[in-house]
């Protein structure tokens, strides 16, 4: 079984610190179909880049985003995987963190990138999820959501289906 990580930005306003306790987890919830917070941490790993919240945007529309500090947990978050994990699958939750580690922007939404190292033959799938906030309209489309679940789904299932 592969490692399944989803990884935010930073802790919500509206959130308690942990990572996808804000709207981004009530999102999240909802598309898997789970029915709280522990039952989803019970089955994927949450991490956000960033460990505090960030402030506010002029006009309420987003956070300001620190991307050097994302930037250097994203390729420590990539070299401990690389290391001790033979497979690891990331949902990156917005351009900014599909950016962070990868290093480039994502081309559609679902699209993931492959990072091979091959010292250690293993593999960090990133995948880009537009992010689950209340500030993306790009939930308000129910096509949209729906196609957002079915990967979600076949995310886990495929993690939980590969071989250590």
């Amino acid at each position: 079984m592969a490692e399944l990580y989803i990884v935010g930005q930073a802790p919500a306003r509206t959130g308690d610190g942990r990572p996808f306790t804000g709207n981004s987890g009530k999102t999240l919830l909802k598309m898997f179909g789970w029915p709280s917070y522990e039952y989803m941490t019970a089955r994927v790993n949450l991490l956000n880049l960033l460990d505090k919240k960030q402030e506010p945007l002029p006009g309420g529309r987003g956070d300001r985003f620190d991307y050097e500090t994302a930037k250097r947990e994203a390729l420590r978050l990539r070299a401990h995987w690389f290391i001790f994990y033979p497979e690891t699958h990331v949902i990156c939750c917005g351009v900014k963190v599909f950016k962070c580690f990868t290093g480039q922007s994502p081309q559609q939404p679902f699209k993931g990138l492959a990072l091979y190292h091959r010292r250690f033959n293993t593999v960090v799938k990133c995948w880009y999820l537009p992010h689950p906030s209340g500030a993306n309209p790009w939930y308000n489309d129910p096509t949209l959501v729906e196609q957002a679940k079915k990967f979600l789904k076949t995310r886990l299932r495929d993690a939980a289906a590969s071989p250590i």
